[in-house]
């Protein structure tokens, strides 16, 4: 390795991230009328209809999460992970204030129950991007107002919040959920004991909203050059994570599955670089928006850290001459290194604060490049825990190809495909210097978390393979040209 990992401790956690939206756009169920705001842009795509999504959407191309659990759980076991990252849908359970759907809150436990089953810690997002369309204003089929908008929104989550503790703090809701899970009653009482679920990541890139929806109108509302509206909705998610954090910790009852929760914040930050890049950085990372809901520290007990690309200010999106770039349009160039620079950067501001990189991921179609992507990420993860940056974890976007937002199932991240989720996981024998993600990926949880020199050398050989891999890719590009 070109990287000194000499003194480099192991990582706690390893594993993949993904939201229940983008996992199952469209639940089997669903009604003719849609819930969330999202929703209501993939119902229009697959019956035909204009949206704003790029490409239309095919019912059969959409995923479903928790119609397999058990396929999704048992994959990410086999590559050998002990974390998985989901979203508590907020407007499927509770479309608004005084409705709470148990039946799904008791599924996603039962979701919960089935990793740690597998000796996985779930961790729990309880806001990923989508608003229930209860509190949107539509007008002639176009939406007049945001969710994040209404006067309401933040007794909303208040609302939501306190029910989702509630179900979890209540013994027999959980136990009976557990069961209906297919969970040994052995095992169910152990969870209890032990707790549930630990980990809690309140809203996920909450900039995204103000900067997608009310500045560029890529996301609902879809409003542009808002910038009064922008920071009073960034306001407003403030005060819903202070919520959300004081009803998460809050959770002093005995019976609660909720144990020794630590409860934080995913934030994206890119790697800004050029002569700029460092005060861009400040500004946009730290100042305008993680210290508006860190303060003095102790309204988080960890940061989350979102990392997929680098850009160079002043000339944002542009495609710099001799870079690597992904297949998303909206990305800045491949980076690895970046993510070493980010961490470090995230340490000088919040030196007190344990780190988790609770995404990063690459799409590729083509397979063939991501993973040395991958590879080379999680050795500049390891690198910064041997400079003594406090990284507990590193989840990759995402196990299973998903729904990228305006973008639909164009864009592909996941390790596999749904349909590979039911079957047995084997690598090309006719093609001995082929190596997939997973396999990648399988290699660097076998080297996080159990480190010797046997899974060294299995993770020098997988690296030896994806570096043979990617240059191949890139000659025979280069040669296209």
């Amino acid at each position: 390795m070109e990287i000194d990992l000499r003194g480099a401790n192991h990582l706690q956690f390893i594993g993949t991230a993904t939201s229940h939206f983008q996992a199952e756009p469209l639940p089997v169920d669903l009604a003719t009328v849609p819930v969330l705001d999202w929703e209501s842009e993939v119902l229009k795509s697959v019956r035909g209809k204009s949206a704003h999504i790029h490409y239309r959407q095919y019912l059969q191309d959409l995923p479903h999460l928790l119609e397999k659990p058990e396929q999704y759980t048992k994959r990410s076991n086999e590559l050998g992970m002990n974390m998985f990252r989901f979203s508590l849908e907020a407007g499927r359970l509770s479309p608004k204030i005084g409705e709470f759907n148990e039946k799904l809150m008791a599924r996603y436990v039962g979701f919960m129950a089935l990793l740690k089953s597998q000796g996985q810690e779930p961790m729990i997002t309880l806001q990923h991007y989508t608003m229930p369309l209860s509190y949107c204003r539509i007008v002639s089929g176009d939406m007049e107002t945001g969710a994040w908008e209404d006067p309401d929104i933040v007794s909303y989550f208040q609302y939501v919040t306190k029910k989702i503790v509630g179900f979890l703090c209540d013994q027999d809701k959980v136990r009976a959920a557990i069961r209906d899970a297919g969970i040994p009653e052995g095992y169910a009482e152990a969870m209890l004991v032990k707790g549930l679920v630990s980990w809690f990541i309140t809203l996920n890139e909450p900039i995204m909203t103000p900067l997608q929806g009310y500045l560029s109108g890529l996301y609902p509302p879809y409003k542009k050059s808002k910038l009064g509206l922008a920071k009073k909705v960034l306001g407003k998610m403030v005060e819903v994570h202070d919520v959300m954090y004081s009803l998460l910790k809050d959770t002093r009852s005995s019976s609660c599955a909720i144990h020794d929760q630590k409860v934080g914040i995913a934030y994206n930050w890119s790697y800004l670089d050029g002569a700029l890049g460092f005060i861009s950085h400040k500004l946009m990372n730290e100042w305008l928006y993680a210290d508006r809901f860190e303060r003095d520290g102790s309204h988080s007990d960890f940061l989350g850290v979102q990392y997929y690309f680098r850009e160079t200010p002043p000339f944002f999106g542009k495609k710099w001459r001799g870079r690597v770039y992904s297949e998303h349009p909206g990305f800045g160039d491949i980076c690895p290194a970046g993510i070493l620079e980010v961490l470090k950067r995230m340490h000088r501001a919040y030196p007190k604060k344990d780190v988790f990189i609770t995404e990063f991921g690459f799409p590729d179609t083509s397979d063939q490049r991501r993973p040395y992507w991958i590879m080379q990420t999680f050795l500049r993860v390891l690198e910064a825990i041997r400079i003594g940056i406090p990284v507990r974890g590193i989840l990759h976007w995402s196990l299973v190809d998903n729904f990228e937002w305006d973008w639909g199932t164009d864009q592909r991240f996941g390790l596999l495909t749904e349909a590979q989720t039911e079957r047995p996981l084997a690598r090309d024998e006719d093609d001995s210097q082929r190596i997939h993600s997973w396999e990648a990926w399988k290699a660097c949880a076998t080297r996080a978390r159990m480190p010797s020199k046997r899974s060294e050398l299995m993770f020098d050989r997988a690296y030896e393979l994806a570096k043979v891999q990617y240059d191949g890719f890139r000659y025979c590009e280069h040669c296209a040209k």
